[in-house]
């Protein structure tokens, strides 16, 4: 192989690899990740269901970190001697979602939902 050969390669090689790098700063860039946490899915289809305002966004939100909050920090325990304390907590961030978040007059579909009840596709 020739010295000028090898060079070439060399080249080659190199620009593939910078286009593969550049391909993958644009695309981050372009198409960013959305925010992943335990509960991301569970906001989204509450806020996409109940066609919340941004104020009960807001409180959803804080309830949802909160409740992250207190898993963490009963991971750090036993959880399996805690489960009862754990099934409190979800009630608990469950009566606050109501009352906080779901406005009024949808209360009543919000407890079937979380009840596990069938429901139609959201009315609005």
């Amino acid at each position: 192989m020739s010295s000028e050969r090898t060079w070439i390669i060399i080249l080659s090689i190199t620009c593939f690899f910078a286009g593969l790098a550049g391909g993958v700063v644009f695309a981050a860039g372009r198409f960013p990740q959305e925010e992943l946490g335990p509960f991301a899915q569970y906001e989204k289809r509450m806020v996409d269901y109940f066609d919340l305002d941004e104020d009960r966004q807001r409180h959803l939100r804080y309830i949802l970190e909160g409740f992250k909050e207190e898993i963490e920090r009963l991971k750090e325990h036993n959880i399996h001697r805690l489960e009862d304390r754990l099934v409190n907590e979800g009630k608990k961030r469950h009566d606050l979602i109501g009352d906080w978040v779901i406005p009024e007059n949808r209360r009543e579909e919000f407890n079937r939902c979380s009840l596990g009840f069938p429901v139609e596709t959201s009315p609005n």
